[in-house]
């Protein structure tokens, strides 16, 4: 069977146009399949009039929509907390830090802790340690430690991403139900919870304690989902790592990345990601779209 070429379309729209006309994808979406077509074998480039530019982010996007089936019974989310609603990295990785200088260990840099996070803060003490302290008795000290250092210094850098407070007053204007799944230990998790997140109402915040295993078992995740009323299948889930994807789907939920987040674009499509965005802004894109 000979592979099919892919074609290429480029459209000339002005910029308010591409930005607020988003039906518009769906009009060409069934154009080309009349004309017997998939967006699956086309790439469409939005060329933005007298400006010379090109806006591939929204393209991406309603691509990716079109191709996986998103639909508009989507009224519920649960996010991930850290590197998704919250950049608490800085925070994070100073306390560790602080605690791996107080057992004379070397400490890291920001860059590495990117990709310590996200499965736990037993997990993040083991990968700082060095070698030949990844043992048990080495990881419960340093932990007891690091949760004392990390419960004093939680929320002195930690701040809200850059639209995520625009997003979650979307969300709650269309009454979509959000709650938060994290693998922080509980009692973290809620107490950045009611500093940063107070202004919106979640139907529940959940951190990691012995009720439920760690993400990505699903567990948690469907707990949510039976007490917001909601099927898995109607709940977006968004997330910034392989964790969270792999979550998502082995809940029966409609995984989104979150690209501007601790990890890449290319662990979270690898993990099981549908659809990754890359500003908070662009899941308001999606909902709009997903009611027209």
């Amino acid at each position: 069977m000979r592979k099919r070429e892919k074609q290429k379309i480029v459209i000339i729209q002005p910029w308010d146009q591409i930005k607020m006309k988003l039906n518009l994808l769906s009009a060409w979406s069934c154009l080309l399949l009349k004309n017997g077509l998939s967006l699956r074998y086309v790439e469409i480039d939005m060329k933005v009039k007298g400006e010379g530019r090109f806006s591939p982010s929204l393209v991406t996007i309603f691509t990716q929509i079109l191709n996986t089936g998103m639909n508009n019974n989507y009224q519920t989310i649960i996010f991930d907390l850290d590197g998704t609603l919250v950049n608490s990295l800085e925070d994070i990785a100073d306390a560790m830090n602080r605690t791996l200088i107080r057992f004379g260990y070397p400490a890291h840099p920001y860059q590495s802790y990117k990709y310590f996070v996200g499965n736990g803060l037993k997990n993040l003490v083991y990968q700082s340690l060095p070698q030949e302290n990844k043992n048990e008795e080495d990881v419960i000290l340093c932990l007891q430690v690091m949760m004392e250092e990390y419960g004093r210094s939680y929320a002195e850098k930690t701040k809200l991403y850059e639209g995520i407070a625009d997003l979650l007053d979307y969300l709650t204007q269309k009454k979509i139900k959000m709650a938060v799944l994290s693998n922080k230990a509980d009692v973290l998790t809620q107490k950045i919870a009611s500093k940063l997140l107070k202004n919106w109402s979640f139907e529940i915040i959940l951190g990691a304690s012995k009720q439920f295993p760690h993400k990505p078992d699903p567990e948690a995740a469907l707990f949510i989902a039976s007490k917001m009323n909601a099927l898995p299948e109607n709940i977006l889930y968004l997330g910034d790592s392989n964790v969270d994807m792999k979550t998502a789907n082995a809940a029966g939920m409609f995984p989104i990345g979150a690209a501007w987040g601790f990890r890449t674009r290319e662990e979270l499509f690898e993990n099981g990601a549908k659809i990754v965005i890359d500003r908070p802004q662009e899941l308001i894109d999606i909902k709009s779209y997903s009611h027209r």
